[in-house]
């Protein structure tokens, strides 16, 4: 696939900026075969990017019966392709974007410690004492953010009352042992992250990452994404499907459990993602709560944090609707 080469524009500071103007025009379109009628896919591309749109189509073509797809890429911040097909599916749809959230409530600690409120080197007992037991007396901030507390889950697992509850989860956390020597290795907190981090917020400030999130994030800069999805928005969310597992994937799988990984577990499984409503309005960043349509508003993609992090979502809050 050839794309279109921008102009290398070179600044007195030394820094390069690339512009490309063909993603100045773009067209709308809705495929159409042969026979006349449409293939499903809807939505927008700037010239110069029709094989993404090719691509978009074909791999949708290939899917099973009933899955629709969204689609969108942007070029130094400005759009270039926008797509959507399949049943079901609108261009604003909402659907749950799992540990892309993450980011988002690291953008919220970040805020925080920009304004002096957190410390990355200061240990986390200092913000929340019930975490000061069972070894974890000396875990800092920024161990802890860099997924090096050894916490990636508890004894027996979580659980689904747990999994949409951040404070269960914290409260469980606070008093496990860790898995490995604090700050000794990197382990994936994945379902765990976003209720460490909320909970220090919200013992730091007050206030939940979701709060924080929605006054000084979304609501500034107009984002479509959300900590848990409010109840006026339901009628938008699409549910996800889990992929087929790779070979390999499959042998993992197939390998015997270690302690560590039972500890990670929870009952329900972390693939089956038609998430019920008290999952969705849960603002737990992975796997199950926060929601997003893949193109931001317009004022989004002028806002001054990185393209990364244009998808943020967060920690703490109850599930008050099982």
């Amino acid at each position: 696939m050839r794309l279109p080469a921008p102009e290398i524009t070179e600044h007195p500071n030394g820094l390069h900026s690339l512009h490309d103007p063909a993603i100045t025009s773009v067209g709308e379109y809705m495929s159409v075969t042969e026979n006349g009628t449409t293939t499903g896919v809807q939505g927008t591309v700037a010239p110069g990017f029709e094989p993404v749109r090719e691509a978009f189509e074909a791999s949708l073509a290939e899917e099973r019966s009933g899955h629709s797809a969204q689609l969108a890429a942007y070029v130094h911040g400005e759009q270039v392709v926008d797509l959507w097909g399949g049943p079901g599916i609108a261009g604003d749809s909402l659907t749950g974007v799992f540990s892309s959230s993450k980011g988002a409530v690291y953008l919220v600690v970040a805020l925080l410690v920009q304004d002096g409120v957190l410390e990355l080197d200061r240990e986390v007992r200092h913000y929340w004492p019930e975490f000061a037991q069972a070894g974890k007396e000396h875990i800092t901030l920024r161990d802890l953010l860099s997924h090096r507390a050894g916490l990636i889950g508890v004894e027996g697992g979580f659980s689904p009352e747990e999994l949409a509850d951040d404070r269960a989860i914290a409260a469980r956390l606070a008093g496990q042992r860790p898995w490995w020597r604090p700050g000794a290795a990197f382990g994936y907190h994945a379902l765990v992250i976003g209720a460490l981090a909320g909970e220090v917020v919200l013992r730091a400030t007050g206030s939940t990452v979701q709060e924080l999130y929605e006054s000084r994030i979304r609501a500034p800069y107009g984002l479509d994404f959300y900590l848990g999805l409010p109840e006026e928005q339901e009628h938008r969310w699409l549910s996800t499907q889990p992929m087929d597992p790779t070979p390999q994937q499959k042998r993992e799988l197939a390998r015997p459990a270690r302690a560590a990984r039972s500890a990670c577990a929870a009952s329900p499984s972390t693939s089956t993602t038609s998430s019920p409503p008290c999952w969705r309005s849960s603002p737990t960043p992975a796997p199950y709560g926060p929601t997003a349509r893949p193109r931001p508003a317009a004022s989004a993609r002028r806002a001054a944090w990185p393209a990364c992090t244009r998808r943020p979502s967060a920690a703490p809050a109850a599930c008050r609707r099982c």
